[in-house]
């Protein structure tokens, strides 16, 4: 049994950095494992300033990998915060400051 694709999410550009949602370790350097990454680049060098793991993905012996992938479903800018929420319904906050 295969998963669903997870959706692209749309990047959030604040005070000149753009933060994105990389899902696969082939999308950008230095992730460990799939899912719960946002990464900051600055918008007018296009060079990254961040790359920070929200959470870790945890797996099950014996299950595939691919059905205990939770991934990141939205962000958003509040209060010089990302808002980040997942497939499992967990909300997670990042300061921004």
């Amino acid at each position: 049994m295969s998963r669903i694709k997870p959706k692209n999410i749309e990047p959030i550009i604040h005070k000149g950095v753009r933060y994105s949602v990389p899902h696969f370790v082939g999308d950008t350097e230095n992730m460990k494992h799939v899912g719960g990454y946002v990464e900051a680049i600055n918008v007018k060098t296009n060079e990254r300033i961040w790359l920070k793991e929200i959470y870790k993905q945890k797996y099950v012996l014996g299950l595939e990998s691919d059905i205990q992938e939770v991934y990141i479903t939205s962000i958003k800018i509040k209060n010089n915060k990302i808002i980040i929420q997942n497939e499992a319904g967990k909300e997670f906050t990042l300061d921004i400051d």
